[in-house]
């Protein structure tokens, strides 16, 4: 088998190739159209997470126009930004995405998935352990986005008697 390796194409470019032997007959083979596409996004993060949504953020590729952004594999929206903020999503819920570059109408390679785990509503009540005299130790379920926790405790009057962040 013959093979010749082209190079220094354009991304996002559509080519037609075709081969014919040097010597006699020289008879060329079909046209055969094929499109390049580009490298896949990287630097897909998301940054401000909520309990009902995030922003994406990407880096650009070269040749890109746009970007098709996929939400648990569906597309959400094609834009022409490196960020998009994304809302509607349930609290505690856990979304993949992922986004591809997009240019006349061909689109590039989907990138690497990223998994937003948006912060629950309302923490569960604590768990109160280890009650003596003096001192009572609070659990909770932790909420991995969450950057921290304010802990108040009351009185009997309902007064606040200590709040502090943990």
């Amino acid at each position: 088998k013959g093979n010749k390796i082209i190079a220094k194409l354009d991304p996002f470019t559509k080519y037609t190739v075709r081969v014919r032997q040097a010597l006699t007959p020289k008879k060329w083979t079909a046209l055969r159209t094929f499109s390049t596409t580009s490298d896949a996004v990287v630097g897909l993060s998301p940054i401000n997470i909520t309990t009902t949504g995030t922003e994406l953020t990407w880096k650009p590729v070269v040749g890109a126009a746009t970007y098709n952004l996929y939400s648990n594999g569906k597309l959400l929206i094609n834009t022409a930004a490196l960020s998009h903020t994304v809302t509607g999503l349930l609290p505690g819920s856990v979304n993949t995405f992922t986004v591809s570059p997009v240019a006349t109408s061909i689109e590039g390679p989907i990138s690497a998935e990223v998994s937003v785990n948006t912060l629950i509503d309302t923490p569960v009540a604590p768990v109160l352990s280890g009650i003596s005299s003096n001192s009572v130790t609070a659990s909770w379920e932790i909420d991995k986005n969450a950057i921290n926790y304010e802990v108040t405790l009351y009185d009997s009057l309902g007064t606040n008697l200590f709040s502090t962040n943990k």
